[in-house]
């Protein structure tokens, strides 16, 4: 269901989300009520399915991007928030085509450098396969050009395949 929530008042609706009240030093945390964690994140759709990505005149728009090709992290590590018990342990992938397609529009739209956010870059085959997609994409459209990630916290041969495929690129 959507919302009209232009307005704070209107916020309290939306359960699952927090922010700050008032200004200075008389501000306070505003919490609503939590929700459930979303697990099937391809619900949600593509940004990339209606955003335009070069203007009227075929400029690109956008030189970066973040992007996430899954949610969540099997580690619980003390400085991190992904550690935490909301978003911790199970990890929930996007359909790899999806992020393939995405990676390609990102490409022909001549975004120039991709930040991947998710919080463990390598630890699944499907990364070595984007990464193999991505230096494909720069031999075809000159973009990416640059590409930076979270690394997998386990340095597998996986996680050193993709970082010299990105160094070879």
């Amino acid at each position: 269901e959507l919302l009209d929530c232009e307005r704070p008042a209107d916020w309290t609706e939306v359960n699952g989300i927090a922010w700050l009240e008032g200004v200075n030093g008389s501000s306070r945390v505003v919490r609503t009520p939590e929700r459930p964690r979303t697990t099937d994140v391809d619900r949600f759709p593509s940004a990339l399915d209606v955003i335009e990505l070069r203007d009227a005149a075929g400029k690109p728009r956008y030189r970066s991007v973040a992007y996430e090709t899954n949610r969540g992290c099997p580690y619980r590590c003390a400085f991190c928030e992904w550690g935490t018990g909301l978003i911790g342990s199970k990890i929930y992938k996007y359909d790899h085509e999806r992020v393939l397609r995405d990676a390609e529009k990102l490409a022909a739209g001549g975004v120039e450098t991709y930040f991947i956010c998710d919080a463990n870059y390598g630890l699944f085959p499907e990364d070595e396969s984007l990464a193999a997609h991505l230096a494909d994409l720069k031999r075809r459209y000159g973009a990416p050009r640059t590409i930076g990630t979270s690394w997998a916290k386990n340095h597998s041969e996986r996680v050193r395949s993709i970082v010299r495929l990105f160094h070879r690129e």
